[in-house]
Formats: C-alpha cells, sequence, structure tokens
C-alpha cells in the first residue's frame, strides 16, 4: 500500500490538503480495511447517540419533574 495524492485535475481542489488516498489490494480492502471501519463506524455511531441523548436529557431537560418520561419512546441502541 502506497498513500498518494492525485493532481488537482483529478479531484476536487479542497481534498489535496485533507484528503489522503490509498492505493491496496482489493482483498485487503473487503476483508481487513472495510470490516474495520464498518465496525469503528458502528461504534462511533453508538457512542455519538447515547451522547446526544445524554445532552439532551441532563441539559435541555434537566428539570425532568414537570415531564413524564416514556422509556418505551426512546430509540433502541
Amino acid at each position: 500500500m502506497m498513500p498518494h495524492q492525485e493532481s488537482a485535475s483529478e479531484t476536487a481542489p479542497r481534498s489535496i490538503y485533507d484528503t489522503v488516498m490509498v492505493r491496496a489490494p482489493r482483498g485487503f480492502v473487503d476483508q481487513v480495511l472495510w470490516p474495520e471501519f464498518g465496525e469503528l463506524d458502528r461504534a462511533l455511531q453508538a457512542y455519538l447517540h447515547e451522547v446526544t441523548l445524554r445532552v439532551i436529557r441532563d441539559e435541555v431537560f434537566a428539570d425532568a419533574s414537570e415531564a413524564q418520561e416514556v422509556p418505551e419512546a426512546l430509540p433502541p441502541n
């Protein structure tokens, strides 16, 4: 695998400075890289979901004495 940078004519000008591309064998991408990315993506999505619910619960609805909690209304984790 080798990181490379495409010329400005091949890609958008912004991606020149903030994008790293890697040429890798298809098998590596399918068997290693993509499954790892999927696992990290799921972990990040679960974490962000948890943080979002906590912020809403603790900051937006800090005074829950007037609100009725409906646990089944929350999306499953």
